[in-house]
């Protein structure tokens, strides 16, 4: 375990030392002034006047001010940690790694770890400012928004395991990448299938191939959902959502872990 954290942090450390991290930060603090001033323009004014939709609006803001700011938040994740694997993989460093007292598990590992770790460090302080900002700008300190940490820590574990695979399958940053952006994108058309199924009318079979798709691939788009349904007390949360989704992340990873233990270095 302890290798494992010393890879978890090295990866950490790599981020800060290549500026990503820095870039990272940036951008979630200017985010966060974003929307600081947003609660300071007339949306209060608003609230006022309709003080019976008060919860409600409020729901609406924090949830969707941080949805604006993790769809590009996601990208910039993805782009921020595809490059770990590639470079770890690289003549010279994998050579140096494989020779210290550290198995091949615990070195990818502590890889994937770190670039989870730089995720929720950033999307901590993003999510808890939002919060913060709403409590002191409207006295607004509801703690159902905050679930919002969890799923996204779940949505970029999905694509973080996606980067691990690709990453060792093809030791390019741009390939893994690739992967990621197209689940991403992929993911809310996949859940709102049925509005496309009008244009495939007599062609079972290719909605049954569209189903199936659905059902294996994570359900991104859902899991991103989930917050603002709890919050809103609207709909029920479907388990097959989450399971379905982490055993892809589990078959995943242990695909990326196989490989990786099966390539003579």
């Amino acid at each position: 375990m302890k290798n494992i954290w010393l890879m978890t942090f090295y990866t950490l450390r790599e981020s800060i030392s290549k500026k990503v991290f820095i870039a990272f930060s940036i951008f979630v603090l200017l985010m966060l002034v974003g929307v600081f001033f947003a609660a300071s323009s007339n949306f209060g004014e608003t609230l006022k006047q309709n003080p019976q939709d008060f919860h409600r609006m409020m729901i609406f803001f924090k949830m969707g001010a941080a949805n604006f700011v993790l769809s590009f938040g996601f990208l910039l994740s993805i782009f921020a940690c595809a490059s770990f694997i590639p470079s770890l993989l690289e003549k010279g460093t994998i050579d140096l790694f494989l020779s210290k007292p550290i198995s091949r598990a615990q070195l990818l590992f502590g890889k994937y770890l770190g670039g989870l770790l730089i995720f929720f460090i950033h999307i901590f302080v993003l999510i808890c400012g939002i919060w913060l900002i709403a409590g002191l700008k409207f006295g607004d300190w509801d703690f159902s928004f905050l679930p919002l940490l969890l799923s996204s820590l779940f949505y970029f574990a999905i694509l973080n395991a996606v980067l691990l695979l690709f990453g060792v399958l093809s030791k390019s940053s741009g390939t893994s990448m690739m992967f990621a952006y197209l689940l991403m994108f992929v993911s809310p058309l996949l859940a709102n299938r049925q509005q496309f199924f009008f244009f495939l009318q007599g062609k079972e079979t290719l909605k049954a191939i569209v189903d199936g798709i659905y059902y294996v691939l994570p359900k991104l788009h859902e899991i991103q959902n989930i917050p603002k349904m709890l919050a809103l007390g609207e709909g029920k949360i479907e388990l097959q959502i989450l399971i379905s989704s982490f055993l892809f992340l589990l078959v995943v990873i242990y695909s990326g872990f196989y490989l990786f233990e099966k390539e003579d270095y």
